[in-house]
């Protein structure tokens, strides 16, 4: 991320801290988690055995197994009910394939089986389509999804048939779903199969390890750039590797661990790849040597690792980030090499398949981990006073209703009174103090009014004023500190206002700053955890910045960053129960992400798995089960409801909540 070029212009009550923060993987500190010591249990059996398949996390929780053992069928595991059940087959067998999820929600199956072809699985229809042929059959290839939405294939191994020849590959290639063609991306620096390819913060692949024909095992690793199409080299890790596992964690950097030696030989130590510089660190040794294992990050920040070759019992391990540590976690089938495994919404970890004899076992890990602390402020959404964000809506002819919430269950639902479609909401706070929610709203000719809500029912309203229609309320929070919230307004020139409320009465009111129009409010949120509202502002190059507010004066002012330029500010809310308020952003392409803060700096940027594509939209945030940390309503394009309750970045569970076509949560 890049330091801001320039200074927004602040003309009254207001003063700028000249501090640039230059920010780098290496430089966040990771979040210190307690070891975890979770269990396996036994899940459903997959319908068929399978060694070298796919398994893929869709977008509405289940999971894709595709081929593998010269197969062309394929399955769905339902987290819901712990079964694997049939789907269609693709259009060819494969194996050593790869299954990259799009944007859009479909997969992209490739290669495999020394193939040229690809398909599409469609969850909406259960089917496999063929897309165009790559431009060169491979096997043992990596596939990775890029930020604009293309996927990066690259290595691999060829078939030569007349030769009866296997050779390892150089080149590289991209799919771009929006024409459904792949189009040649140039070559890496060296052949490479068994390899590994790993999407980092910067939008930039590292490839690192594998094989080749001519070297061997390979200690090299390159970067792709898809801002330039090409691939360079980048540090050499600490040893050769073919076939390791690697992770991003949330502090930017990747783990690699385990593989194969030159000497056929599985491989205990493990090393930190450091954007940044970079290069390559260790970071001690496995508790066990290991190779074609799997690697999973899960919802605190620690990687479980499991499965492979293994050098002794079949016991799974995790690494700490933190302690920079593996410890020994629970039993495990100790037969399972090769075996694939994917985090699940709930945090769990399915892992399935593998030799020996093409398993039809699966498993689940449960991380077994703590909750977070229950002591922090509670929402400000919260109609009824039970501590738990409730759901206000509007549907198209006017009506006004309540999901009193309790987690994932609409608790209750009451319809509160029809309003002319002239007026809008606006906002939602507490204006009185009684830590229950009420209603701002704002009709088309500029009158302001609220609702002072005791629970679902309408306690009492007052018109406020009118503030004509050059000025429009950016965001609603308590700036002075007094348990009372207060509205912000902007109008059309750039100036900034507040209001600072007591129940239906402007208590006081001040213009503080003029702020040049490149410049948008973005959010409203407690960054500094002192129970005052602050101001998070985004330019139109995307920088990012936050003044501290103390009631009309802004204390100081941060510069953060600048994210991706596709990536907009979805919301702000407390995702990790720390108190202080964190940025949920989503890319154009459907990635969301959180940056978890520290006052006014990124302790950690991590993504959200999995993608919200074009299909889903982030429709609101708040804290549904009353745990102190901030969740996500999700909404379709069909109008389908979803929550996901959240721990930091991680989704530890969700359900769907029915459709709500005819209406917007406001």
């Amino acid at each position: 991320m890049k330091p801001l070029g320039k200074r927004i212009k602040v003309s009254i009550n207001a003063f700028i801290v000249c501090a640039v923060f230059f920010m780098d993987a290496a430089g966040y500190t990771p979040i210190a988690t307690a070891q975890s010591f979770g269990s396996f249990t036994a899940t459903g059996d997959m319908t068929t055995g399978r060694t070298g398949f796919t398994l893929t996390l869709l977008t509405n929780g289940k999971v894709l197994i595709a081929g593998g053992s010269g197969l062309a069928s394929a399955e769905l595991y339902d987290p819901a009910t712990g079964t694997f059940a049939a789907v269609w087959n693709m259009t060819t067998a494969r194996m050593e394939h790869t299954a990259t999820l799009l944007t859009n929600g479909k997969v992209l199956i490739a290669g495999g089986s020394y193939l040229a072809s690809a398909e599409l699985y469609d969850p909406a229809t259960g089917t496999f389509t063929a897309v165009g042929n790559m431009k060169t059959g491979r096997s043992g290839h990596m596939a990775t999804l890029l930020s604009d939405g293309r996927v990066l294939i690259a290595g691999g191994v060829e078939y030569d048939i007349p030769d009866d020849y296997y050779f390892s590959l150089a080149s590289a290639e991209l799919y771009d779903p929006v024409t459904g063609t792949f189009t040649a991306a140039g070559n890496m620096t060296t052949e490479r199969s068994e390899h590994t390819a790993t999407l980092l913060t910067n939008g930039k692949v590292l490839v690192a390890g594998g094989y080749n024909d001519l070297s061997g095992e390979l200690a090299s690793a390159e970067l792709y750039d898809p801002s330039t199409g090409t691939f360079a080299a980048t540090g050499n890790m600490t040893g050769p590797r073919r076939s390791p596992a690697t992770v991003l964690l949330r502090d930017g950097t990747v783990l690699i661990t385990g593989g194969g030696d030159r000497f056929l030989t599985n491989i205990a130590s493990a090393e930190l790849y450091h954007p940044a510089t970079g290069t390559f660190t260790s970071v001690g040794n496995l508790t066990r040597p290991r190779y074609l294992h799997s690697d999973v990050l899960l919802r605190d920040g620690t990687v479980l690792i499991a499965g492979g070759f293994i050098n002794g019992s079949g016991r799974a391990e995790l690494y700490n980030p933190a302690t920079g540590s593996f410890t020994a976690t629970g039993n495990r089938n100790p037969y399972r090499s090769y075996p694939k495994g994917t985090l699940l919404a709930d945090g769990k970890v399915l892992l399935a398949g593998g030799d020996p004899r093409n398993s039809v076992n699966a498993e689940l890990y449960d991380p077994a981990l703590p909750r977070p602390d229950e002591t922090l402020p509670k929402p400000t959404r919260d109609f009824n006073t039970d501590g738990k964000t409730d759901i206000l809506w509007r549907d198209t002819t006017g009506n006004v209703s309540v999901w009193l919430m309790d987690g994932t269950t609409i608790a209750n639902n009451s319809l509160i009174a029809n309003i002319w479609m002239g007026w809008s909401i606006v906002g939602v706070g507490d204006f009185n103090g009684d830590a229950k929610a009420d209603i701002l709203w704002r009709d088309t000719s500029g009158n302001v009014a609220i609702w002072l809500m005791d629970g679902t029912t309408l306690a009492t309203y007052s018109a406020v004023a009118n503030v004509g229609t050059g000025w429009n309320v950016s965001g609603v929070g308590d700036f002075n500190g007094d348990g009372k919230t207060d509205v912000l307004w902007r109008d059309t020139a750039g100036s900034v206002a507040i209001w600072l409320m007591d129940g239906l009465t402007i208590a006081n009111y001040s213009t503080i700053a003029n702020i040049e129009t490149g410049w948008s409010i973005a959010g409203i949120g407690d960054f500094n955890g002192d129970g005052k509202a602050d101001i998070l502002w985004r330019d139109i190059p995307g920088d990012t910045a936050i003044w501290a507010m103390d009631g009309f004066s802004v204390s100081s002012y941060s510069l953060i960053g600048n994210p991706q330029p596709s990536s907009n500010v979805a919301a702000v809310g407390d995702f990790n129960g720390d108190g202080k308020s964190d940025i949920l952003w989503v890319s154009s392409f459907g990635r969301a992400s959180i940056w978890l803060m520290n006052e006014y700096a990124i302790s950690i940027e991590a993504s959200i798995s999995p993608l919200l594509g074009t299909v889903w939209a982030i429709a609101g945030t708040g804290d549904f089960n009353g745990d102190s940390s901030a969740d996500i309503l999700l909404r379709d394009t069909a109008g389908n409801m979803v929550i996901w309750l959240m721990d930091g970045p991680n989704i530890f569970d969700y359900k769907a909540m029915g459709n709500a076509s005819n209406r917007r949560s406001q």
